[in-house]
């Protein structure tokens, strides 16, 4: 394929008062989230999972779909056709202004403004007649960038890596996907946060404390440990706190119920916890929360997908990236 038809139109955003399907995309999205965590928790100790960055690579699969396969993605993705396409580009568009550069996420203080960082690439095989309205719409709509790779070279594995490097900051450093000779596309979406508590935490309440698994036993693990003032519920699901970060992020903590698991947690419960805290005041909380510093690497489907994710909190904040990639084969086809 020319390089003069990759990337040939200009980044035209959908606004959120435009997009009608938000909601049904973003309730799509956190099922996804349950479904995909429930998977990857077989036969693991942990599993970190990126419902927005599934949502994101999958919706741009979409739009290249057809027959069966967009009818399927059609019902898991919440919408079709435009409304969800705008519902994507509106969503990436409201956190535009906290982007800012990945690389920053290796500097030692967390940033005052919280960083959240999203991109988007199709790499495409080159001469491989990828349809040009199709990679237009990714271009206008996700701001993908679009180029053509000779996926039977090294070269090629090493500009996926490339890509994902940069835009994780180094947190994740290669791509999950080996292309070869039957690679017809790869779909790459990666998402970096970085973002420090409103009230950040005293590191010397931070000692070794008994963490009880699932099977009952216990381990010793280091603990952040504070009296805090957040918003906290105690319901059949279990309890849950909304530890705030600067302006107006939130992470939401669920320790399950006794008895049950986080498998047992639903997308109706997620809704469940969201609307709760619309109304719920602040409440003082003995908190005591493990120091997390995980990656997970995973393949979603048989050498289709690839799903990377990494986590980090400690008593200033968080950071995490999270990259989801989709490889097409040569025997998939994709609609102009």
């Amino acid at each position: 394929m020319k390089s003069a038809v990759l990337g040939n139109v200009e980044y035209e955003p959908a606004s959120l008062r435009d997009a009608i399907a938000v909601d049904d995309v973003v309730a799509a999205s956190t099922r996804i989230g349950v479904e995909a965590q429930r998977y990857l928790s077989q036969g693991t100790d942990n599993a970190v999972v990126s419902p927005a960055s599934l949502m994101m690579a999958f919706g741009m699969l979409a739009e290249g779909a057809n027959d069966a396969a967009a009818e399927e993605l059609d019902t898991w993705l919440g919408a079709t056709g435009e409304d969800r396409t705008r519902a994507l580009s509106a969503l990436q568009e409201s956190v535009r202004k906290f982007d800012g550069d990945p690389s920053a996420v290796q500097e030692d203080e967390l940033p005052e403004v919280p960083l959240l960082h999203l991109a988007n690439q199709v790499t495409v095989r080159e001469g491989g007649g990828v349809k040009e309205e199709f990679l237009n719409t990714l271009s206008r709509w996700y701001d993908a960038g679009v180029g053509d790779a000779d996926f039977t070279t090294p070269a090629a594995k090493g500009a996926l890596d490339e890509w994902v490097n940069r835009h994780t900051g180094g947190l994740i450093e290669e791509s999950a996907i080996e292309p070869d000779v039957r690679t017809f596309a790869v779909i790459q979406n990666a998402l970096l946060m970085e973002a420090r508590w409103e009230n950040p935490l005293d590191p010397n309440n931070t000692r070794p404390t008994d963490f009880s698994l699932l099977d009952g036993s216990t381990v010793e693990t280091d603990s952040m440990t504070h009296m805090v003032e957040a918003q906290y519920q105690d319901s059949e699901i279990g309890q849950v706190i909304r530890l705030r970060y600067t302006d107006g992020f939130a992470m939401d903590i669920v320790l399950p119920a006794p008895g049950t698991s986080p498998e047992s947690i639903t997308a109706a419960h997620w809704s469940e916890i969201s609307e709760a805290f619309e109304s719920e005041k602040l409440t003082e909380v003995d908190l005591r929360v493990p120091v997390l510093d995980g990656i997970m690497e995973s393949d979603l489907w048989i050498d289709a997908v690839g799903h990377q994710a990494q986590l980090q909190v400690d008593e200033e904040g968080t950071n995490g990236a999270t990259v989801t990639e989709i490889e097409v084969a040569e025997t998939e086809s994709l609609r102009g």
